[in-house]
């Protein structure tokens, strides 16, 4: 059998080196937008971790009535709806470039 060995690392050190990671991050990633707001000439870019995300953050400020049509592709993924409909929007699907409502 082979014996157990312990961590040579105590829970504080353990927890106080994720938190030194979690702030470097945080400053490269406010960086990062920081840089590309700057390069695009934008007020405030943000980095999200999702294309789901990134969509609500897209769609969200349009302020668009409930049960507004948007139109998406037929061939998506389905995360696109979930957002579109969690919004309270309707999701309207396409195969054609000449969409007719």
């Amino acid at each position: 059998m082979i014996p157990r060995t312990a961590v040579p690392i105590s829970n504080r050190e353990l927890f106080s080196s994720l938190i030194a990671t979690v702030w470097a991050e945080k400053y490269e990633v406010t960086e990062f937008e920081k840089s590309l707001a700057s390069y695009l000439g934008a007020k405030k870019v943000y980095a999200v971790n999702s294309g789901r995300t990134a969509l609500y953050l897209a769609l969200k400020p349009l302020n668009l009535k409930l049960g507004t049509g948007v139109i998406v592709p037929a061939y998506t993924c389905a995360i696109v709806f979930e957002v579109i409909l969690r919004l309270g929007f309707k999701a309207n699907s396409t195969n054609s470039s000449c969409y007719r409502p």
